[in-house]
């Protein structure tokens, strides 16, 4: 019975999570699209929050990333001993220390932008990260809550607040982004940004609300104060846990200072004009990675479900059962990334001309930059789930290090890449493509190693790959078809819908899905009868 309740905490956790992820992605997607375009910022506009983000994420990494991951894994450890006081104060006293994190930081990012943004050639997007900079704050004390929840293995309330945090940034950064166009495309992508603030704060506030009834409702104890020695040994356990996440997690927004960095001043140093280099970043840096970041939402969703249901599973040292859980993780994950890799190659010019039809040169531009980052998405996938599982084993450190080894080597592939003028922009992706590879086979060989995994798993891809290679080839001759008769926009609709069907009836005819597979999947209920 218990391992059938942890099993189904895990997959209704991950299912939950990953459909709200889905409507964030999309709430982003369409907010994304709109500000875009020429008639709103635009893509200077765009270049200046796609400079900000990175800078804002690696703050956020340090400061909350970990912590959340640590939380997680302590509640959950207290949790499964029945040990309710500890699980209690331990929270309290993250949570007060994530309240001061957070001041620090958003002071720190505020009085540090023009540094930033000058010395980057940047200068316009100063007021984008004055305007974001108080979000930290908020984020920093949600860091804490939805540790707890997650350690509990309910993630609707983090998700949930996910979904307000979104609406927040959305609809007030969309109203503010209008009111602020008129005083020039840098001031609309500030207000765009003033939204992120807006949507934390009421995050933090749903959060409050959440946990107060959960813990009327489950009856724990109120937080005792601590002493002076045991507030310094919880502080210590929560950085043991927490600094090498923050340190992994750091390096995803990197990625994107090191592309902010590189990008324009090597496309300038090859002879671009300043706003064309500018406009070639955008392509990168805000088209092709807002579409790139879609399908990991439901990566994220995996791995977060996952690193509780393995932490409880080694604690409970049911071996048979968390060697099940982790092929399953894997393995839904895939299935899904190798989807998303082969769309997005094969429609890149469609989805991007859909989405952002003019000016032209975004489609254009874009277009190869797509086509190389699709095949990252694999590789992220990769990373990610096996991520989640090895935090969930206690191999923080050892997943961290992986990534840090991986960027490492695309910041060295970029610096030269970047600067080829055969090459030019897409050294980015290239370079960001290989040291994903290197991220994800160092956390698959650390995975083999440490609970002595065979690679049968390899074995069970083999199908849903090929049924992805077969999708993209009934993709790419239905939008053909359909491009002559109904133009681009109704066509791509069409091609991704038969390629969503295709590949589900090619997974059920190869067999590459069973009961557990589909657990994670909307509407499995109507889909089990298809599979054995």
């Amino acid at each position: 019975m218990n391992n059938k309740k942890e099993k189904s905490t895990f997959i209704s956790s991950a299912l939950f999570f990953g459909a709200i992820g889905v409507v964030i992605k999309v709430l982003g997607a369409i907010y994304k699209i709109i500000l875009g375009r020429e008639a709103f910022y635009g893509e200077l506009g765009a270049s200046n929050v796609a400079f900000v983000y990175p800078y804002y994420s690696l703050l956020l990494a340090i400061s909350t990333a970990g912590v959340t991951s640590a939380v997680a894994k302590i509640i959950s450890t207290y949790d499964v001993k029945g040990e309710m006081q500890a699980k209690e104060n331990m929270f309290r006293l993250v949570r007060n220390v994530m309240i001061v994190v957070g001041i620090i930081f958003s002071i720190f990012l505020y009085l540090v932008s023009p540094i930033i943004c000058n010395t980057a050639d940047f200068s316009s997007a100063i007021y984008s990260m004055n305007a974001i900079s108080i979000s930290v704050i908020f984020v920093s004390i949600m860091s804490a809550y939805r540790g707890y929840f997650q350690g509990h293995q309910n993630l609707k309330p983090f998700a949930n607040s996910q979904l307000i945090e979104q609406l927040g940034k959305v609809v007030f950064g969309f109203v503010f982004a209008v009111l602020f166009l008129p005083m020039g495309v840098e001031f609309s992508a500030a207000g765009s940004l003033l939204g992120v603030s807006i949507g934390g704060f009421l995050g933090v506030l749903y959060l409050i609300y959440k946990r107060n009834r959960f813990v009327k409702m489950m009856n724990l104890p109120k937080p005792q104060k601590l002493s002076f020695e045991e507030t310094k040994k919880g502080i210590r356990k929560i950085f043991y846990y927490a600094i090498p996440i923050s340190i992994g997690a750091s390096v995803i927004p990197l990625i994107g200072m090191i592309d902010s960095r590189l990008i324009k001043t090597s496309l300038i140093g090859l002879g671009y004009a300043p706003e064309l280099a500018q406009k070639l970043y955008s392509y990168h840096a805000f088209y092709v990675m807002s579409l790139v970041g879609f399908p990991t939402i439901l990566f994220t969703a995996v791995q977060v479900s996952i690193l509780p249901a393995v932490s409880s599973l080694l604690t409970l040292k049911d071996d048979e059962k968390l060697m099940q859980t982790i092929r399953t993780g894997i393995k839904v994950v895939l299935i899904i990334a190798f989807a998303a890799a082969v769309g997005f190659f094969t429609l890149a010019k469609p989805i991007l001309s859909l989405l952002w039809p003019t000016p032209v040169s975004i489609a254009e531009n874009a277009e190869p930059i797509m086509k190389i980052m699709a095949f990252t998405i694999v590789f992220i996938a990769t990373y990610h789930s096996t991520s989640g599982i090895l935090q969930g084993l206690g191999k923080q450190t050892r997943n961290s290090l992986n990534l840090v080894i991986g960027i490492t080597i695309k910041a060295i592939l970029a610096y030269y890449l970047l600067r080829m003028d055969s090459i030019g922009v897409l050294g980015a992706a290239i370079s960001t493509l290989i040291g994903f590879i290197i991220a994800a086979t160092l956390n698959v060989i650390t995975l083999m190693q440490t609970v002595k995994s065979d690679a049968s798993i390899i074995k069970e891809l083999v199908k849903p790959f090929t049924a992805a290679l077969l999708m993209g080839v009934i993709v790419y001759f239905s939008y053909l078809g359909l491009n002559f008769l109904l133009g681009n926009s109704i066509a791509t609709i069409f091609s991704v819908v038969i390629g969503a069907v295709s590949y589900f009836v090619l997974l059920i005819y190869s067999k590459s899905l069973n009961r557990d597979d589909l657990q994670f999947i909307p509407g499995r209920r109507y889909l089990e009868r298809f599979v054995k």
